[in-house]
């Protein structure tokens, strides 16, 4: 009967040391990047989610509301908010006209946006129609918005988030 030496052993246990040694400061950085991923396509999928909530003329609380539907963004924010504009003012300026809060994932945030004044994205129905909002509620007359979602600690790894007037919404 053959059996592996105490040499063998330990070169075995050492060889799957080094390994693991290699292999989990990219497991950790693979983590926080799947995470930034899902962040982005999760804010992408909300927003798009509130173009359909216009588009569907939704109603909020038993009727449409007046100024659509939008998202409040601010930077550097690790969450946003889905609301109903029912008092036509361009923002989010009232609890009850909030849908819903959305925290990103730990350690992700929203690093920048583009243009800076930017604080919702509006979508007012039946097309629907798009406008990026400042904190007076006034139109900001641009074609796109950019929004840069990071990882919190390392602001170098982002997705870019571009919403135009037109309401298509692309990641980058």
């Amino acid at each position: 009967m053959k059996a592996f030496t105490l040499v063998e052993s330990l070169i075995v246990v050492a060889i799957i040391a080094i390994l693991s040694l290699i292999l989990f400061p990219n497991y950790q950085s693979a983590q926080q990047q799947l995470a930034l991923q899902r962040s982005a396509f999760k804010l992408a999928q909300d927003i798009r989610t509130v173009q359909e909530m216009a588009m569907s003329v939704k109603e909020f609380e038993g009727e449409v509301p007046e100024g659509g539907y939008g998202i409040s963004l601010s930077s550097p924010s690790t969450s946003y908010t889905i609301f109903a504009d029912v008092d036509s003012d361009g923002e989010y300026d009232n609890p009850s006209e909030k849908v819903e809060d959305i925290s990103l994932e730990s350690g992700i945030e929203i690093n920048s946006i583009i243009p800076a004044s930017l604080i919702s994205i509006i979508f007012l129905p039946p097309d629907p129609e798009v406008f990026f909002k400042n904190p007076g509620g006034a139109d900001l007359g641009v074609n796109d918005v950019t929004l840069e979602i990071a990882i919190s600690s390392d602001t170098s790894k982002n997705v870019d988030i571009i919403v135009n007037k037109a309401g298509f919404i692309d990641i980058e």
